[in-house]
């Protein structure tokens, strides 16, 4: 929390008390300890209440913990400071060293701050040493590209070659033209390494920004099954599922598809933008969801659904089939939740429905 202001630490360390004290109220109402109050709104409350703290302490980390990511480690500046003193010369040694100098009065070090050292180095590194270091940055670019970018990699990769065998054929040739090949290079090498940087700076975003959506997400789905299910596991609980229940479940079937898309093991790192993507489509997954369930639900019980693998909604107690009810209406609910094809399908009967009856 060293970059959070007075007012943020307060808010943060005031979400992380709430957020104990929520989880561990919730526990002793699901536990049925003897001697506390069982209260069955004040559970909803505090269940709901978790999701709240937990992602205001998330977003009140995200900047100390996106510094921390993007920081410079320390044995690659130690390297950065090393080729500045070895490649410097009297005529360069002061625009590289400067740069040295700079960056190491800097408190926090991150990947822009080192790119214009970077950038210095590539005008002084020997010719040998000058291919090794723009093979290696195009090994980092290579890292950083996904299925969407590998247009762009192929043709930094076809521009360096094209100079690397230029180079060989001047020096078959013994040419002049030699020098003006290697400038060029070193131009590819500053303007790649600044593509790198970008690379870094968003990435980091991006994985920031993706963490903390599967820890909210992991959390949040299980707090929302919790919620769906309590007047069956809590003490005070009439067993009874109602159509805000089937909600709350829809949100957490919602909250499991997007757990289930995030554990692939095919999909890249993030970069910021789609980092972003993931929240932007938790956020609709949630809603979508939560009103797919509703709608079944309302379908279920207004009969407008029928059929041996559905529950009978409104469920009584007094049925022999309550706990088949109540088991078909959380695996429904979570169902509904988690699979667009649900929704769609729902929408569909309520468009041909309307279709048959502007019809006759």
């Amino acid at each position: 929390m060293d970059n959070q202001t007075p007012s943020n630490k307060l808010l943060l360390r005031g979400s992380i008390i709430l957020l104990i004290i929520s989880a561990l109220f919730t526990s002793s109402q699901l536990s049925g300890c003897l001697g506390i109050y069982q209260c069955l709104n004040c559970t909803y409350l505090s269940l709901l209440l978790i999701p709240l703290f937990l992602a205001m302490i998330l977003m009140k980390t995200y900047p100390d913990n996106l510094t921390e990511r993007r920081k410079v480690q320390e044995e690659e500046l130690k390297t950065l400071y090393s080729e500045a003193i070895r490649y410097s010369d009297s005529n360069t040694k002061s625009y590289a060293l400067d740069e040295a100098e700079k960056l190491k009065k800097n408190e926090i070090k991150l990947e822009l701050d080192a790119l214009p050292l970077r950038l210095a180095l590539a005008d002084i590194y020997p010719e040998t040493v000058l291919v090794s270091k723009i093979r290696y940055e195009l090994n980092l670019l290579q890292e950083y590209t996904d299925v969407d970018d590998e247009p762009l990699f192929e043709d930094w990769s076809d521009r360096i070659e094209d100079l690397f065998r230029e180079i060989e054929n001047e020096e078959r040739e013994k040419n002049e033209k030699k020098e003006k090949v290697f400038k060029k290079l070193r131009a590819e090498l500053k303007t790649l390494r600044e593509q790198v940087a970008q690379y870094e700076k968003t990435w980091a975003e991006g994985e920031m920004i993706f963490k903390r959506v599967l820890y909210w997400a992991a959390s949040t789905a299980i707090i929302f099954t919790l919620v769906g299910i309590l007047p069956i596991i809590h003490p005070n609980g009439n067993g009874l599922l109602s159509i805000s229940h089937w909600g709350a479940l829809g949100i957490a079937g919602a909250l499991l598809q997007v757990l289930v898309a995030i554990r692939d093991p095919n999909m890249p790192e993030l970069g910021e933008t789609k980092g972003k993507q993931v929240l932007q489509q938790t956020i609709l997954g949630i809603v979508i969801g939560g009103l797919a369930s509703v709608l079944l639900y309302a379908a279920l019980s207004g009969e407008i659904l029928a059929g041996k693998i559905f529950p009978q909604i409104p469920i009584s107690l007094k049925t022999e089939s309550f706990w088949i009810n109540t088991g078909g209406s959380i695996f429904w609910g979570l169902t509904a939740g988690f699979s667009l094809r649900i929704f769609a399908g729902l929408i569909g009967i309520a468009e041909s429905g309307f279709m048959k009856k502007d019809i006759t």
